[in-house]
């Protein structure tokens, strides 16, 4: 494949990525073998006489390494992933996850007494050893078990389970990870408040947990807890699915976004003025859209030219465009090329191609964009002299990124231990997690 930008692309405030497509250029092909070149993170078409080059991120492209965008990096050592949830962080490496922070609801995943943890520690893991996606939103945790079939091709779950939102009608906490029932074959899955989902290989999005505001895009058939799967109505073509407090949004194909759930103050951005909607509803005349961002009442989309825009509240200046207001409609972010965004409580933060530097905006009460004394940030900022970046991740308080050795850092607050360092204080310049796997 042919690397123009090295990007990566996340999902929600959340993680996740993307499947998209870069043109090669003047390259002329009359099959998909003329334009191969190798890169094991792209597949090879040949499309009106034009190679174009599609990669998908996950794929495993050597020994402990992993695809993100057309790059493969990793290694011996290396993060691969990592999500950050209300007060704690996971990441994913050598086919295990570490989590560090708050335990008080089991998210830390190692099946011991709640405690804080100021340091990464191993989750008691009873999937195969092939963790390719995780999220954390709130106070639980899923990741999708890459198996060698369909049927292996699971998520599990642990954390807060007082909705279900951990595929399990009980008990209320889940301090191990769990199988979630009814879900195979899955490529992707993100997590809201109280509830979670996952898209599968063939386009069929499944959600399960509160579906109090219609979350799971069920239209509420299920009731207002669900902690069995319910597959979302009326999308069948889903590449990308992302979540953030109780709303749900996905990509389908042609790079159109689609939401449902808490529709509060007409954020979901699909023109609707009822305060909940309960299945899919496009979002404005979003198209070719290569990345998807929902933090806790706002989103973003990435378009393939790698232009962002965010929508829905927007007070803490999270929407990017220079105001502290809220946007019912995408909204284009001011300055932003970005192949990378993710979307945290109040704030938003994304990585540039090519370099790798870490721009972010919105609210800075704990240093979590920002090293200067501010409240917000209203437009793309770079705050530190970071480069390098490879995948991060936004949540409540903390912005957390890997670079591309694989040294995932954190900032903002250590209040229950969650940037990882041994530490229990604020702080405003990144500092590097203390894992290794």
């Amino acid at each position: 494949g042919v690397v123009t930008d090295a990007g990566v692309m996340t999902d929600a405030g959340v993680t996740g990525s993307d499947t998209f497509v870069q043109p090669a250029g003047a390259v002329v092909c009359n099959s998909p073998t003329d334009c191969e070149d190798g890169n094991p993170c792209t597949t090879e078409t040949c499309v009106n006489s034009g190679c174009v080059h599609t990669a998908t991120d996950g794929n495993v492209c050597g020994a402990d390494k992993k695809c993100h965008g057309p790059v493969c990096f990793g290694g011996p050592g290396a993060a691969q992933d990592i999500a950050v949830g209300a007060d704690f962080v996971c990441a994913i490496g050598k086919g295990d996850v570490h989590c560090w922070g708050n335990h008080n609801k089991g998210q830390i995943g190692h099946g011991k007494p709640a405690l804080s943890y100021y340091e990464p520690t191993p989750v008691k893991a009873g999937f195969t050893g092939n963790p390719v996606d995780i999220a954390a939103q709130q106070q639980h945790v899923c990741v999708v078990d890459r198996g060698a079939s369909p049927a292996t091709r699971v998520v599990w779950c642990w954390g807060e389970n007082y909705w279900g939102s951990a595929g399990q009608l009980e008990p209320l906490q889940l301090v191990k990870p769990t199988q979630v029932p009814g879900v195979s074959d899955a490529v992707r899955v993100a997590t809201g408040h109280g509830h979670s989902c996952a898209v599968t290989a063939s386009g069929e999005v499944w959600c399960w947990g509160n579906n109090g505001d219609g979350q799971l895009g069920d239209g509420q058939k299920c009731g207002k807890k669900c902690p069995k799967p319910v597959k979302v109505a009326g999308i069948s073509d889903a590449l990308l699915v992302a979540a953030g407090g109780d709303r749900t949004c996905v990509t389908r194909a042609g790079g159109s976004v689609w939401c449902w759930g808490d529709n509060t103050d007409s954020y979901l951005g699909t023109g609707s003025f009822s305060y909940k909607i309960l299945t899919a509803e496009r979002v404005g005349k979003l198209v070719n859209t290569r990345a998807l961002a929902v933090g806790e009442l706002h989103a973003c989309a990435v378009n393939i030219d790698n232009s962002v825009r965010c929508w829905g509240n927007g007070t803490k200046g999270e929407i990017g465009d220079g105001k502290s207001i809220s946007q019912t409609e995408p909204t284009l972010v001011t300055g932003a090329v970005l192949p990378t965004v993710a979307a945290g409580r109040d704030h938003t933060c994304g990585r540039t191609g090519g370099d790798g530097k870490l721009l972010c905006w919105g609210d800075n009460d704990w240093g979590e964009i920002a090293t200067k004394a501010t409240d917000k940030v209203v437009t793309p900022t770079q705050p530190w002299a970071v480069t390098d970046v490879r995948m991060l991740d936004t949540g409540s308080q903390v912005t957390c990124y890997i670079d591309k050795a694989g040294k995932p850092w954190c900032v903002g607050s250590e209040l229950y231990g969650q940037l990882g360092d041994g530490n229990k204080n604020k702080v405003d310049v990144p500092v590097a997690v203390s894992v290794s796997w």
